[in-house]
């Protein structure tokens, strides 16, 4: 889908049901997420949606902080 005439793409938008399926997490958990500034989450028309891209970079952020113990 494009926006404009410099074929500029929409990103996708998932819904709070595939992230929680994703991350393996329950409702309430995932909504606490969404409500941090530092989550990629948005709420439009009464619905919350999570920025795909955005979303990959935040776990990826996530990912860095992790310390693993040889």
């Amino acid at each position: 889908m494009n926006i404009n005439e410099n074929n500029t793409e929409l990103p996708k938008l998932l819904t709070p049901k595939e992230v929680g399926e994703y991350l393996h997490i329950g409702q309430n958990k995932l909504y606490d997420l969404m409500k941090r500034r530092d989550f990629p989450s948005i709420h439009l028309g009464g619905r919350w949606y999570i920025i795909e891209p955005k979303f990959i970079e935040w776990m990826e952020q996530q990912t860095k902080k992790l310390k693993y113990h040889v």
